[in-house]
């Protein structure tokens, strides 16, 4: 993979940003989760998802040189993160987390939190999230509930 470049992600990359997701999950996530709970997983969303990142400067992309992964942030967490199946593994999602987590402290966060999913508990844990609590996400639906995980980082 060539060197990762992080920017914030354009207006009209809606559509991309929504390819990634979905390739994200259905790639990386059926260890931990079944087929109704990833076939259910985007019930509901669908390119706006990604209006208030977009139009808050709140969503950065990875780019090798074409998008491979995103993060979004909110006042006090990462609201999403996900990288396309062959990038993961290549530190994008190192690089990616990287950024958000500065970006975060330069705004005087201390903490940062997120909800997890199952997948990506160890990677967050890699990088000093600890955990908080399982519970279940709002997405996917009252017929395939996504059980995630809530973590929290600490600035040294």
């Amino acid at each position: 993979m060539q060197e990762i470049h992080i920017r914030l992600a354009a207006a009209d990359e809606a559509a991309k940003l929504l390819q990634i997701h979905h390739a994200s999950v259905e790639g990386l996530c059926a260890g931990q989760y079944n087929a109704d709970q990833i076939a259910h997983w985007f019930d509901g969303r669908d390119e706006t998802a990604y209006a208030q990142g977009l139009a808050q400067q709140r969503l950065w992309v990875a780019c090798a040189p074409e998008p491979v992964g995103f993060i979004e942030l909110d006042a006090y967490s990462i609201d999403k993160l996900f990288v396309l199946p062959q990038a993961a593994g290549l530190g994008v999602g190192k690089a990616l987390l990287l950024h958000g987590l500065l970006a975060l402290q330069a705004e005087g966060r201390q903490t940062v939190d997120i909800e997890a999913t199952l997948t990506g508990v160890a990677f967050y844990q890699k990088h000093g999230f600890r955990i908080l609590e399982q519970t279940q996400s709002k997405h996917g639906g009252a017929d395939a509930p996504l059980a995630v995980v809530k973590m929290q980082w600490q600035a040294a």
